[in-house]
């Protein structure tokens, strides 16, 4: 298989997966309580695939860990520090606009704190229990650094033998604790169990595929699309059933989108917004979140109902995914080039 290969569909349903993280995230009267939380588990699968697909055989030819953290830590670490600096940026303004005198120094703490992924809880008497509270997806960025990091230090060592057990255990897990965690300080070891068994996953579908044994799944990409959006959209409340519908998205469902979206091929134009929306889905997962906090503060504050929360909810969304494409465009493309050049003048010749 040729490892230079792009995969748009992938692409195209992780974008899908972005938007409905923030579409969860605004808690619709009509849209909540949904599965939404279960694109994290689909972008831990996703991870899994693209890491080994990238990095698998240059990890097992002498690539050395600290190469591969540069290239991830070059990757995402832009997005993160600009998360969590507009996280900080609107609670310090609530804080000096409530007067809240308490929260400064736990405040510079945290932001510390989360400026190298780090959870804190200094500031749980004003945001709650989570984990992160400047940035609550942080949680997902902290297990993604870990695993990440976890796998290119054994690379070498994990074998198809030791990699279907490791899957083995990571399933019995998830059917035995569930998949709804990791956010706050009493569930954040629920991330751990969640990448467990997907980021391993999506590195044995990555395998299969290299070596010519991925099942051929012959769904188009609309198909593939609406099985994903229905597997965020069946709605909670039905029990036993909502277990086992969790438990299928994640250890049946989203293998199975997969390995059908490494087959698809796209059209001209379809390609192109595939690449497009998957570009964009990592600014918007990574700043969406403290952004919503202001347009949720008007629509407490005037208690915005009927038509007039609805157009305001769309202009909402609107807006973040324009901030999203702003900071992808304008920030994290320059920073990134301009670190990897810097990074690339001090390595050794």
């Amino acid at each position: 298989m040729r490892e230079s290969k792009h995969f748009a569909a992938l692409d195209g349903l992780r974008g899908i997966a972005a938007l409905f993280v923030l579409i969860g995230h605004l808690e619709l009267p009509f849209l909540h309580p949904q599965h939404f939380e279960l694109a994290v588990d689909f972008f831990f699968l996703l991870s899994g695939f693209v890491i080994a697909h990238a990095y698998e055989q240059k990890l097992q030819n002498g690539m050395s860990f600290w190469e591969f953290a540069r290239i991830r830590l070059l990757r995402l670490y832009p997005l993160i520090l600009l998360g969590v600096s507009i996280g900080a940026a609107i609670l310090f303004m609530r804080a000096y606009a409530t007067h809240d005198d308490r929260f400064f120094a736990p405040g510079l703490i945290t932001f510390g704190l989360a400026a190298v992924v780090l959870p804190s809880p200094l500031l749980q008497y004003t945001v709650g229990d989570g984990a992160f509270p400047l940035n609550v997806p942080a949680w997902s960025l902290l297990v993604e650094l870990a695993i990440n990091a976890a796998y290119a230090m054994t690379a070498r060592r994990i074998t198809d033998r030791v990699l279907a057990l490791i899957i083995v255990v990571g399933a019995f897990l998830i059917l035995t604790v569930g998949v709804n965690g990791g956010s706050t300080w009493q569930t954040l070891w629920i991330g751990g169990v969640r990448v467990l068994f997907s980021f391993p996953a999506g590195i044995a579908l990555y395998r299969l595929y290299r070596n010519g044994r991925l099942p051929k799944i012959a769904l188009p990409f609309p198909a593939v699309a609406a099985l994903l959006i229905l597997a965020f959209c069946i709605p909670r409340g039905w029990g036993v059933w909502s277990y086992v519908g969790e438990s299928f998205a994640v250890l049946l469902l989203f293998p199975t989108l997969v390995a059908a979206g490494v087959r698809v091929e796209l059209g001209a134009s379809a390609n192109k917004a595939a690449l497009f929306i998957g570009k964009l889905s990592y600014p918007l997962y990574v700043i969406h979140h403290p952004l919503l906090k202001p347009f949720a503060n008007i629509i407490r504050t005037h208690e915005l109902t009927g038509w007039i929360f609805v157009l305001w909810t769309i202009l909402e969304i609107s807006t973040i995914i324009v901030v999203a494409y702003l900071a992808m465009r304008f920030f994290d493309e320059p920073v990134r080039r301009r670190l990897a050049s810097l990074v690339l003048k001090r390595r050794p010749a």
